[in-house]
């Protein structure tokens, strides 16, 4: 079972927004595959987020104690010198929404998952947007921008995503 089937609610009377981007990026990590290059055999799976310590703390906590693909999780506060690409899974949240083109631009090509609630972040190059829509949270995929990273996102995650490859704005 997938659990960001549900699409929660982020209203008041629902866990925080936080918690459920936490949510969203951990059941990402479960439905992506790396090259064997980018993670290795027995090395973590490694989670950064930037710009919001909730959302590390409430992933910290969904994480704990759990394998991804065989691999513990370790959760990375990153900050804007650090080189996004020593990550697997990154978020950018939108209080950093001046930066987030300047981190998709210096992760290019390399094969980190790139999620940010950033509004259009998949036009500056990110894999996944998460959106509220109705109160809930959404999300989007840039099917050819994770091959183009060499990830491969299951066909289960695909078809719970509100769009897969959305016209880019011009």
């Amino acid at each position: 079972m997938l659990a960001v089937s549900a699409a929660p609610r982020v209203g008041a009377q629902s866990a925080s927004s936080a918690d459920v981007k936490a949510a969203f990026l951990f059941n990402f990590a479960k439905f992506v595959e790396w090259p064997a290059a980018a993670l290795p055999a027995g090395q973590p799976l490694v989670v950064g987020v930037f710009g919001n310590n909730e959302i590390a703390e409430s992933l910290a906590r969904v994480a704990a104690g759990k394998i991804v693909g065989g691999h513990t999780i370790r959760i990375k506060r990153v900050v804007i010198t650090d080189d996004p690409t020593t990550v697997q899974v990154l978020f950018i949240d939108n209080s950093e929404h001046a930066r987030a083109n300047e981190f998709v631009r210096r992760i290019g090509n390399a094969s980190v998952l790139s999620v940010s609630d950033v509004p259009r972040f998949l036009d500056s190059g990110g894999v996944i947007q998460l959106r509220t829509q109705d109160d809930r949270v959404r999300f989007d995929v840039d099917l050819q921008r994770a091959q183009d990273s060499r990830l491969v996102i299951n066909s289960k995650l695909l078809a719970l995503a509100g769009a897969v490859n959305p016209a880019k704005a011009h």
